[in-house]
């Protein structure tokens, strides 16, 4: 990943392109402070991220939930 200022990108914009076009990641700093991100654009054959799969996404069968007696007792017992 490479660095630029907001100047360097006002005065060598069409450098840092080519480096994005090749894949390289930009990112614009303003007084020494992250203020953007150059990405390349995805092609056609890359892989975007299949949330099905994820873990977050599974069916949760199976696992117990607490009741709203039990969180209380928890949360009484965690403020104690």
């Amino acid at each position: 990943m490479k660095t630029a200022t907001v100047r360097e990108l006002r005065n060598h914009y069409n450098t840092l392109l080519e480096w994005v076009a090749e894949g390289e990641e930009v990112v614009i700093t303003k007084r020494g402070k992250s203020v953007a991100r150059l990405v390349p654009e995805l092609g056609e054959n890359e892989r975007t991220v299949d949330w099905s799969e994820s873990a977050v996404m599974r069916d949760r069968v199976g696992e117990k939930t607490m009741t709203e007696e039990q969180l209380k007792e928890l949360w009484d017992h965690l403020d104690g």
